[in-house]
């Protein structure tokens, strides 16, 4: 399959290899598989594949992690997989993680939320 057809479903992507610094709006998924410094900023999804790492501030209404991130996110939904890992500070409605994932920081979660161990669920992205 080309890298192309891969990354059709995703309206942004930094691949992997990339190291970018800045600040990444978005409409629709957006993926990061490279290096990113900087804010994030979507009304819709992020998915941070096994290779990306973000340092920085992170506002989206879906996050789901493989990768890194070192920094501030605010979401509706975080899903963390075994390969994931999130170092600071988190305010969120819903977090999902897979047996493995690390969470290491502050989390101030809002009414209405749960929590799911994903061995029990169906995983959202590969």
């Amino acid at each position: 399959m080309r890298n192309k057809d891969k990354n059709k479903d995703f309206s942004a992507y930094i691949g992997k290899g990339c190291k970018l610094d800045g600040v990444f709006n978005f409409e629709g998924t957006g993926r990061i598989d490279g290096n990113f410094v900087g804010d994030v900023t979507s009304k819709d999804k992020l998915v941070v594949g096994q290779t990306g790492n973000i340092d920085g501030s992170i506002i989206v209404s879906e996050l789901i992690v493989f990768g890194t991130i070192t920094g501030k996110i605010e979401s509706e939904k975080v899903t963390i997989h075994k390969t994931g890992k999130i170092v600071g500070e988190f305010k969120i409605k819903n977090l999902i993680t897979e047996s493995g994932a690390i969470i290491d920081g502050k989390i101030s979660m809002q009414e209405k939320t749960k929590i799911i161990d994903l061995k029990n669920e169906k995983k959202d992205v590969k």
